[in-house]
């Protein structure tokens, strides 16, 4: 008789969880979701920054192999263009081009005179080309090109809401790594 009075009581003190209980599980509940969402945001600034990275340094190979290789100013040129998964560089040569270069998966650059005046890049044979003045290093015109380089001054690459711009000198020929920025004008 003594064994069914304790597992009574067992039942009678067993009313479920408290309000205490519920409130901590919420609290734990609340901050994993922050961690998942920090994440998330670290991961879309990470793909912004490596494309703005990539572009960089392809812009710059391409200058050194103008100034080494080229013959004349046009002979070498790089286009950068988007085929709706991704944006890709490829360097076009007098007498071929290279393989198409990955820059990143599912971002989104832009181009223009200044951040206020952007042109989204283009498939294949309608994005940016950027080529350089042989015998001073410049950014100047290609023919073919949908858009004057020699105006180009911004390059900025978005995922989500992170920006991350690229800065071109088109009278030296210089790129300049900018930081992040918030928002990017869409319009044009």
């Amino acid at each position: 008789m003594i064994m069914m009075k304790r597992s009574d009581t067992k039942r009678r003190t067993n009313k479920g969880i408290t309000l205490v209980e519920l409130v901590i599980v919420v609290a734990i509940l609340g901050i994993l979701l922050g961690f998942a969402s920090y994440n998330a945001f670290v991961i879309n600034g990470y793909r912004a920054r490596q494309c703005k990275n990539n572009l960089a340094t392809a812009i710059s190979e391409l200058k050194v192999r103008t100034l080494s290789k080229a013959a004349k100013t046009g002979d070498i040129y790089m286009e950068i263009y988007d085929d709706g998964k991704a944006i890709y560089s490829k360097v076009h040569y007098k007498t071929g081009e290279d393989e198409p270069k990955l820059i990143a998966k599912r971002v989104k650059v832009r181009y223009g005179s200044g951040p206020s005046s952007v042109t989204a890049v283009g498939a294949e044979g309608s994005g940016l080309i950027i080529t350089y003045n042989r015998s001073t290093g410049a950014f100047v015109d290609n023919v073919g090109g949908s858009y004057p380089v020699s105006t180009t001054k911004y390059i900025g690459c978005s995922f989500g809401d992170k920006v991350y711009e690229l800065e071109l000198v088109p009278e030296t020929g210089k790129v300049i790594n900018k930081t992040d920025k918030k928002q990017f004008d869409t319009t044009g």
